[in-house]
C-alpha cells in the first residue's frame, strides 16, 4: 500500500516547494521589472533550479532516515543554514 503525501512532507520539501511558487508567481507578475535586469531570468530560474535539488535532497534523506523526528530537524538545520546565507549576503 503505498504511504500517502501528508507521511512524506517535510519541512526542505515545504519550502522547497514555497520558493519555487515564489520564484512563478515573481516571474508571472513582474515579468517587466525581470526582463530589466541583465540577468533577472537567469537568477529566477537558478533560484528554482536550487529548490529542485533542495526536493532531491529531501528524497534522498528521507531514504536514509526513517524516524521523521530525526529528518526534519537535519532538513530544519539546512533550511536555517540556507537563510542565514541569504540574509547576509
Amino acid at each position: 500500500m503505498k504511504k500517502s503525501l501528508k507521511n512524506k512532507i517535510s519541512v526542505l520539501f515545504i519550502f522547497s516547494v514555497l520558493i519555487i511558487l515564489i520564484c512563478l508567481i515573481g516571474m508571472i507578475f513582474f515579468w517587466s521589472d525581470t526582463m530589466k535586469e541583465d540577468y533577472g531570468l537567469v537568477m529566477m530560474l537558478g533560484i528554482c533550479m536550487l529548490a529542485g535539488i533542495g526536493i532531491l535532497t529531501d528524497f534522498i534523506l528521507g531514504k536514509i532516515f526513517k524516524n521523521k523526528w530525526v529528518l526534519n530537524i537535519i532538513e530544519l538545520f539546512i533550511v536555517l543554514i540556507f537563510l542565514y546565507l541569504i540574509i547576509q549576503r
